[in-house]
């Protein structure tokens, strides 16, 4: 497995490029924001893969995720502190709705939100910072139904879920935009975005 994963990062390490460019039509959903991010990240992890097995933070903009994995590999301050400021801001000064949910993107906010939440846990396994139980819980509970609507966002979970938005697998049409219906529900799949009360 670390021989394969490191011949893959060889070659996009050679080949330098976002996968939207070559897979055009999700540049209207998926348009990348650079390649870098994810070079490091794989670095970080390949280092590591014969401690622990890897993982995933997010599809694009994952540079906390580098800072939190190199903290653990080699417990430089500089990683923790890019950590715990970024922490501390989703705890203390991120823009929150109503409810209470880190108002982190506009679109796929909750993508980000789960991320955030994850992030912070981490922060706490790895000795960076002290307890964070109160802030992933508030996050993830809402994500889960624990909203001022009740609505759940991770699809069929819960007495009250979305079911008409925008995913591949549940969408009418695979050409269009808007979905008027959907054709299957894709259980435990999370909504990336919704208005938050």
């Amino acid at each position: 497995m670390a021989t394969a994963a490191n011949q893959i990062y060889l070659f996009a390490k050679q080949y330098h490029g976002e996968y939207s460019d070559c897979m055009v039509d999700a540049k209207i959903f998926y348009a990348s924001s650079g390649f870098a991010d994810e070079l490091a990240f794989a670095a970080t992890w390949l280092r590591a893969l014969v401690d622990k097995p890897p993982g995933d933070i997010g599809w694009d903009g994952i540079m906390l995720g580098v800072s939190m994995r190199l903290f653990e590999l080699t417990g430089e301050a500089s990683f923790k502190s890019d950590v715990v400021t970024r922490v501390n801001y989703y705890r203390t000064s991120s823009p929150k709705s109503a409810g209470g949910l880190m108002l982190l993107w506009g679109r796929g906010n909750l993508r980000a939100v789960a991320n955030a939440a994850f992030i912070m846990r981490v922060a706490v396994c790895s000795g960076a910072m002290t307890d964070t139980t109160a802030s992933v819980k508030l996050q993830l509970d809402y994500i889960l139904g624990a909203s001022p609507n009740q609505m759940s966002y991770v699809v069929a979970f819960g007495a009250s879920y979305r079911t008409h938005d925008h995913h591949r697998g549940a969408h009418d049409s695979p050409n269009t935009i808007t979905s008027t219906g959907p054709r299957r529900i894709p259980t435990s799949c999370m909504v990336p975005s919704m208005a938050a009360p």
